[in-house]
C-alpha cells in the first residue's frame, strides 16, 4: 500500500495553441501546422474522453431528429391550411348550390351535348343530397 502511494503521480504534456480566428485549443497532440507551447500537467489525465464525444454525438443527433421533427411540423401545418382552404372553398360553393336549388323549382343546367336543359325533380333532389353531404363533410358548423 505504501508503495502505492510513493509513486510519483503520471505527468503528461498538453499542447496549447491559437488558430487563425483567435480561439485558443489545448490538445494532447501537437499541431503540425501552427505555433504551439507545451504546458506541463501533473496528475493522470482524466477518462471519459470517449463517452464525452459519444454523449456528444447522441445530443447532436438528437438535435438534428428535433429539427426534422419541427420541419415536419411546419409541413404538417401548411399542408393541413391548404385543406382548410380547399374545404372553406367546397363548403361555401355547396351552400351556394343548394340555396340556388332550393329556391328554384325549375334549374337550367348545360348539358354534354353543350345543350341547356332542366333538371328533372329527381335530378334536382339528388342535387340537394349531394349539396347537404358536401356541407356536412366540409362546413365547420
Amino acid at each position: 500500500m505504501a508503495a502505492l502511494l510513493a509513486t510519483p503521480l503520471q505527468a503528461s504534456d498538453v499542447y496549447k495553441w491559437v488558430d487563425e480566428n483567435g480561439v485558443t485549443h489545448y490538445g494532447e497532440r501537437a499541431p503540425s501546422d501552427k505555433a504551439y507551447s507545451t504546458v506541463k500537467t501533473y496528475g493522470e489525465v482524466p477518462g471519459g474522453g470517449e463517452e464525452a464525444k459519444q454523449r456528444l454525438e447522441q445530443q447532436r443527433a438528437n438535435k438534428k431528429a428535433s429539427e426534422a421533427k419541427d420541419l415536419d411540423y411546419a409541413q404538417q401545418k401548411k399542408i393541413a391550411d391548404e385543406q382548410a382552404k380547399v374545404r372553406a372553398e367546397n363548403c361555401k360553393g355547396a351552400r351556394s348550390n343548394l340555396k340556388t336549388i332550393q329556391e328554384n323549382a325549375r334549374v337550367r343546367i348545360l348539358g354534354e351535348d353543350g345543350e341547356f336543359r332542366y333538371l328533372t325533380e329527381e335530378e334536382r333532389q339528388q342535387q340537394i343530397v349531394s349539396a347537404k353531404e358536401t356541407i356536412a363533410e366540409n362546413c365547420d358548423d
